[in-house]
């Protein structure tokens, strides 16, 4: 199967002008720029008129011919880089002028921008806000360069940190394209534009060379296929033969070796039914000689995307998988879009594997070593009596009855350090109606519950626990404000118990709303943007099994359910404990009823096996 990824020149994944015209693109993607802004796309520069409440007074407008001085920072390899922040919010505005009632520009999600390093404090009606400057190249299509730089001002709210992993981990390719639009792997060779060049890139990763270089040998010693495919400008997707002909053609002169399993079909290592623990179990065992090309489908963005997801126009591509990471649970590879190494999570990877299972396992010069095993946190409840006969740990036998929607209980548990039979027991004592409702009659719980629990151990002082979206929304901005970057922040001294959905089946986060479950959030460390990656890690406890795991932010924010309808609880790491009487609900339908606002929202599991 060949990729088909193209997106069409001069399209800006940023531009909402733009979103409809690559519904026929079909091939690959160009490579580094030498612009700071080659990490990801710029932002369109499109003026949109806004109404915000309330009004600010900024700087006037700002143009530079050439790059402004912008503020630099060490990495974490040492290296000095501009200081970059991306955008999380659908729209974000960009002043201009003083006193506009509306931004002169927007900025759309996923926008990555630099700083000067200048701020500006604002101020109205006892409400204050901080403003960062930022700078943005123009490229005018026309002359087909970069002509000014934009300068402007951008509330600090809409921004996050833009933290790269892997930085400067792609091919070298001499000639990008002039638009910082553009995909990264995008290049002109031999003075035509090319697009389809994912395959091509991998294989110059492989063999630690400059794509024109490598693109020379293969010229050389296999010039029917190379003509066949670039020749005369063409722009012809790679097929898992011709990426064989190419590394056959040149492996030798870069002083890999011709074994008979040098270069091996990735499916003649498969056993199928394949399954996500067989493919694992291949991965593990062939990673360590060799290097995976696979085919993949990715979005416009250049993201791993779900093969069977029909809402967002599938591309193919080809990708290198280097080595598997975190006791399986990461996969590091690289990836031609971006031309670098990026990160996902085992699942995101599998699911994104073309049904065709098209790829290579290529033979390294020395064999890959085997990747230490990770100490993860032992992130488990005390149960004193587990049925070892139940397929969930969270199934437990409480009066002598099978219960299944205990998760609420388990995560308050979890953050009191407290066994499940002692939180269980405490609750039946200061909230007997409550008890006897849900855990009773095998229900799940919802926030009031969990508060009522809480409470009763000590979280009674005022901020001792918050509701989730309180503590994110903006004060200036009246406007709920998620991101990776505030969620890890606020982590730093709460946990987070989230309403999130599960398979019933294995207690695995996944999209939906048919098996809501809770979960406590430990940690989240942000990488990237989640626009064109996966935007970090998320390290949570999840009831279901009792145990400690990790997903990225993509896949646990899709769990939750879209931005704006998160249910959940902020609560302190720590506190002193102040017990107070509570004010015991009374029994009856009508007031069980009226504390559970939203019983598929609050975390009941009921659509879940018994």
């Amino acid at each position: 199967m060949k990729s088909n990824h193209k997106l069409k020149k001069g399209e800006k994944t940023l531009n909402p002008n733009k979103a409809n015209k690559n519904r026929n693109a079909n091939k690959g993607g160009k490579g580094i720029k030498g612009s700071s802004f080659a990490s990801a796309p710029l932002p369109s520069t499109s003026v949109t008129r806004m109404a915000v409440t309330p009004a600010v007074v900024v700087p006037a407008l700002l143009t530079s011919a050439t790059r402004p001085k912008l503020r630099t920072i060490h990495d974490s390899n040492g290296k000095v880089r501009t200081l970059k922040k991306w955008c999380f919010d659908e729209r974000t505005p960009v002043y201009f002028a003083p006193d506009e009632l509306g931004p002169s520009s927007v900025l759309n999600k996923g926008a990555v921008v630099e700083l000067t390093g200048k701020k500006r404090k604002i101020s109205i009606s006892d409400l204050s806000t901080s403003w960062s400057e930022m700078a943005y190249a123009f490229y005018d299509k026309k002359v087909q360069t970069v002509t000014h730089w934009v300068i402007g001002w951008v509330n600090d709210a809409y921004l996050d940190d833009y933290n790269e992993k892997f930085p400067d981990s792609g091919v070298v390719i001499p000639n990008p394209t002039t638009d910082p639009h553009d995909a990264q792997q995008y290049m002109i060779l031999e003075n035509k534009a090319r697009f389809n060049m994912c395959g091509e890139l991998c294989v110059a990763f492989i063999v630690n060379d400059d794509i024109d270089s490598a693109l020379a040998k293969w010229k050389k010693n296999s010039p029917h296929t190379y003509n066949r495919i670039l020749a005369a400008g063409k722009d012809i997707g790679t097929s898992e033969s011709d990426l064989k002909n190419m590394l056959a053609a040149i492996l030798g002169e870069y002083g890999f070796g011709s074994d008979a399993d040098q270069i091996i079909s990735f499916k003649e290592r498969l056993q199928i039914p394949l399954t996500p623990e067989r493919m694992m179990e291949a991965l593990e065992k062939m990673l360590v000689t060799h290097y995976l090309i696979a085919l993949v489908t990715i979005n416009s963005s250049g993201e791993l995307m779900r093969k069977d997801n029909l809402e967002i126009r599938q591309i193919n591509h080809w990708v290198l998988l280097d080595k598997i990471t975190r006791n399986g649970a990461r996969v590091e590879l690289y990836n031609p879009f971006p031309n670098k190494r990026e990160e996902y999570s085992f699942n995101e990877f599998y699911f994104s594997c073309r049904l065709s299972r098209s790829g290579l396992w290529v033979k390294r010069k020395e064999a890959h070593p085997e990747d230490s095993k990770d100490d993860f946190p032992t992130f488990q409840v005390m149960i004193s009596n587990p049925n070892p006969f139940y397929s969930a740990a969270q199934y437990i036998d409480v009066d002598g009855k099978k219960k299944t929607q205990l998760c609420g209980e388990f995560c308050v548990a979890f953050i009191v350090k407290e066994s499940i039979d002692a939180v269980l027991e405490h609750w039946k004592e200061v909230q007997p109606n409550l008890y006897a409702d849900t855990v009773g009659n095998n229900k799940g719980t919802g926030i009031f519950d969990l508060i009522t629990i809480l409470k009763a151990f000590g979280y009674t002082t005022e901020g001792d626990f918050t509701e989730f979206a309180a503590r994110l929304t903006d004060p200036f901005l009246k406007k709920y404000m998620l991101s990776p970057g505030r969620m890890a922040k606020m982590l730093e001294t709460h946990y987070l118990i989230a309403g999130v959905n599960i398979d019933g089946i294995t207690g695995k986060l996944k999209g939906g709303q048919d098996v809501r479950h809770w979960v406590v959030v430990d940690k989240i460390t942000p990488v990237g943007r989640n626009v064109g990656g996966n935007g970090g890690w998320v390290e949570l406890y999840n009831p279901f099994p009792n145990s400690w795991e990790e997903y990225s932010y993509r896949e646990f924010t899709k769990s939750v359910g879209a931005q704006g309808s998160w249910i959940g609880l902020w609560v302190k790491r720590n506190i002193i404990p102040k017990i107070t009487p509570q004010v015991v609900v009374p029994s009856g339908t009508g007031n069980m009823g009226d504390r559970r606002h939203n019983s598929r929202r609050d975390g009941r599991i009921e659509n879940g096996p018994k």
